[in-house]
């Protein structure tokens, strides 16, 4: 292979076909060569540098030339002769100059995310630390954590306390940060010798926030379902009522498919990707939510969904803020959506339902649980304690044992 040289790139190279790459080598210099694509040539310097083969690249040709690139491929094996990573070089020089938004879109890539998280943690970083995302991690001091957390905790323009957000924001803002310290080193020293957040800690300021235990009291039951059935939209109706009577969660009912749904089997499958913990579980159709779903079935139109969306075809429900706030103020009890699942676990242990039967029809995971692993509790294992907690939600709520959410005349509205 003869020396690279201008005429010897634009006379003696010939392009190779798409998806082809076609490597020169320099006889002059070691080291250095051309890395040739269909439509493009680029220099190239590599060398085996602390027992690893490292290639990097000087520039493409024509606008850098074969003199220039030559140049600059002595200083780089240079360097390289010397022990000097020039991978790991620009690693440090990356990780020195690393913004926080860079920081938080590594860390975000690192590991598969549940939806939910792929769309709160930036949403919550933007809103919260937006003015710090253009900053570098290393000019976030522990003083900026402090004041920026008690900003957060002052309260929130909405009327809330601004503390559990205070808390996420700093927990997701640890992380970040605790992935940098991993991650990006100069010389063997990692770029943040300290975690910023960990002042928090020490000053022992996170806030403590009691676990909510709101549940529709048993005499607003009855209130609450006359409410949720005055809503003009069916699939609205029966979506908080499936909320109640299987204590799924919010985000779980409105993604369940009608391949989900076994109505010969009487059952419905929460799969995986759509349970919180990761673990997929099947729970029991009682007869009131056999018959909600066969009439749901009967009626599903188009949509793959059991639950679709307002007007949008093939699109699932997300709730509706207007129509929670209908049934707070006709029912006249201030509730949120998690107090449904709240409500129906509490009516399960109400009812005496054995330990590990609970545990399963919350879809909670019993991986760490020694004895679990030796219980094998099937659906049917399930079916009983489902009936009894419909029942006694049925006659809380005065519903006549045939009764559905909505009339048989109603066509599945979307909303």
């Amino acid at each position: 292979m003869p020396k690279l040289t201008t005429n010897f790139i634009q006379t003696r190279i010939v392009p190779p076909a798409k998806g082809k790459v076609d490597f020169y080598r320099d006889t002059d210099l070691v080291g250095f060569g051309l890395m040739v694509r269909e439509l493009s040539s680029t220099f190239f310097v590599e060398k085996r540098v602390n027992g690893k083969n490292r290639r990097v690249v000087l520039g493409k040709f024509p606008l850098l030339s074969p003199d220039q690139a030559r140049n600059d491929a002595l200083g780089v094996l240079a360097g390289m002769a010397k022990g000097l990573d020039p991978v790991r070089t620009r690693d440090i020089r990356k990780g020195v100059n690393l913004t926080l938004q860079e920081a938080f879109d590594e860390y975000m890539a690192s590991k598969e995310r549940r939806p939910g998280t792929l769309y709160n943690f930036p949403r919550l970083m933007r809103k919260k630390l937006g003015d710090w995302l253009d900053k570098p991690v290393t000019a976030i001091t522990c003083d900026m954590v402090e004041e920026r957390f008690r900003e957060l905790s002052s309260g929130s323009a909405i009327g809330t306390s601004g503390k559990a957000d205070a808390n996420l924001t700093m927990t997701i803002l640890r992380a970040t940060f605790n992935y940098v310290s991993v991650k990006y080193e100069v010389d063997g020293v990692p770029l943040l010798l300290n975690n910023p957040v960990e002042r928090l800690t020490r000053l022992k300021v996170w806030h403590r926030l009691p676990a909510r235990q709101g549940v529709i009291p048993d005499h607003k039951l009855a209130a609450w379902y006359r409410a949720v059935q005055a809503q003009g939209n069916p699939t609205a109706r029966d979506y908080y009522i499936v909320l109640l009577l299987t204590g799924m969660r919010r985000n779980e009912a409105p993604r369940l498919l009608w391949s989900d749904v076994d109505l010969e089997c009487r059952s419905v499958l929460v799969r995986s990707e759509i349970a919180k913990n990761g673990q997929q579980y099947i729970l029991p159709l009682s007869d009131f939510l056999h018959d909600l779903f066969s009439r749901r079935y009967a009626a599903r139109g188009d949509s793959e969904y059991v639950f679709p969306g307002y007007r949008r075809l093939g699109k699932r429900y997300y709730g509706c803020e207007v129509t929670l706030k209908k049934i707070r103020q006709s029912c006249g009890h201030h509730f949120i959506i998690h107090d449904l699942r709240r409500g129906f676990l509490t009516m399960a242990e109400r009812l005496d339902t054995p330990h590990y039967a609970l545990k399963k029809l919350a879809g909670h995971s019993m991986r760490d649980d020694v004895t679990a692993a030796y219980l094998v509790i099937d659906v049917e294992r399930l079916r009983a304690p489902m009936q009894r907690i419909t029942d006694k939600f049925l006659e809380l709520m005065e519903v006549r044992t045939k009764q559905i959410s909505s009339t048989a005349d109603d066509r599945i509205a979307v909303g």
